[in-house]
């Protein structure tokens, strides 16, 4: 029942969320009167905006019938209350909340279905150590030093320095992939990291993110791209998706392997993708999402590519939104998958070429 995808409960979920998080608010600080002595006169305000975003992320999860999605966001939350020295049992308190509040609101129809769905995150949600989510950057091992280098320097106002460090990589043996694969996806996902800690502020994750993408612009105009092989990609992140440096990663490596390429960056319209679409005679979509929230957005814009495109145009997914969920692009239309840069090729031109 739990894999069975649910959009009648999604809709009721994702359009009462405001009132549902509300309710569940009350009950919580009903249950833990310490939570007022902490988060004091903000602890209703403050519980009702956590609990109506868990409510958002529940009803995408429910949406695909695919509980891992919405432990996985959990988690996160977990960890940034370790950080922040809170216990990270309220998350727990915070569900059963949340499952009181909506076995007391939801049609009858629909409670056994949620509370099943809630039932089954909560016993597994203690079964993934905070621990697991740290830093994979290791200081003794040769690439993760390139990119501990590279991300202190920028954040000590060492831009210029920062950016010819990686450059030079090209002269010690190094290739774009080699590049983007070991140093700056990886620094991204440390600055992405320490925001979500606490530990790095929004200015600075922006700061690294436009440094990365000079530095990306800068490695594409040196190198040397194979000769032209007739096929056309595009890609894009879905609407709601303000992340593309991965993606345009991705779209890098197309270029350099012969690909027209396409890149249509964050947040894209699934109208205008259809136009730019059937402008370009594509071959190949890719499509980014970064939040559970965001894959019905991808299988809504899938819906509406093949409606417009016909059967001819192959799509592949990736993001963090699809990582450690076996077989969900299969179940929301996509034609293939790409773990990492590594595979993102491969991937569409064997679905390409056949």
């Amino acid at each position: 029942m739990l894999q069975q995808p649910n959009p009648y409960l999604a809709a009721l979920l994702e359009s009462g969320a405001s009132g549902y998080a509300g309710d569940a608010a009350g009950i919580l600080l009903e249950r833990r009167p310490d939570l007022t002595g902490r988060y004091g006169d903000a602890a209703f305000t403050s519980w009702q905006t956590h609990l109506r975003q868990q409510l958002v992320e529940l009803a995408a999860a429910v949406a695909v019938g695919e509980p891992a999605l919405f432990i996985s966001q959990l988690v996160w939350m977990r960890l940034a209350l370790v950080a922040r020295a809170q216990p990270d049992d309220d998350v727990d308190s915070g569900l059963e909340a949340l499952d009181a509040a909506l076995s007391r609101r939801l049609p009858e129809s629909v409670r056994p279905v949620c509370r099943s769905f809630i039932t089954h995150v909560r016993s597994q949600l203690g079964t993934v150590p905070t621990s697991s989510f740290e830093t994979a950057l290791d200081p003794t091992a040769l690439p993760d030093r390139y990119a501990l280098t590279y991300l202190y320097r920028l954040l000590n106002g060492q831009d210029a320095a920062a950016i010819d460090g990686v450059l030079s990589l090209t002269g010690a043996g190094l290739g774009v992939p080699a590049i983007y694969r070991d140093v700056l996806l990886p620094v991204q996902r440390e600055i992405g990291r320490r925001w979500h800690l606490g530990v790095a502020t929004v200015a600075e994750e922006h700061l690294v993110t436009e440094a990365t993408r000079r530095a990306m612009a800068t490695l594409m105009s040196l190198a040397t791209a194979a000769p032209a092989n007739g096929r056309t990609m595009v890609a894009a992140a879905v609407a709601g998706n303000a992340h593309d440096i991965g993606l345009r990663a991705v779209a890098d490596l197309y270029r350099l392997a012969g690909w027209r390429v396409r890149f249509l960056g964050a947040d894209v319209p699934a109208q205008d993708l259809q136009d730019m679409l059937s402008d370009c005679s594509a071959d190949l979509l890719l499509l980014g999402a970064t939040l559970s929230v965001q894959v019905m957005r991808v299988a809504e814009t899938i819906r509406l590519v093949r409606d417009g495109a016909g059967g001819h145009i192959r799509i592949v997914v990736g993001g963090a939104a699809f990582d450690g969920v076996p077989d969900l692009w299969r179940r929301i239309g996509a034609d293939g998958y790409a773990a990492s840069i590594d595979d993102a090729v491969a991937v569409g031109a064997r679905l390409v070429d056949g």
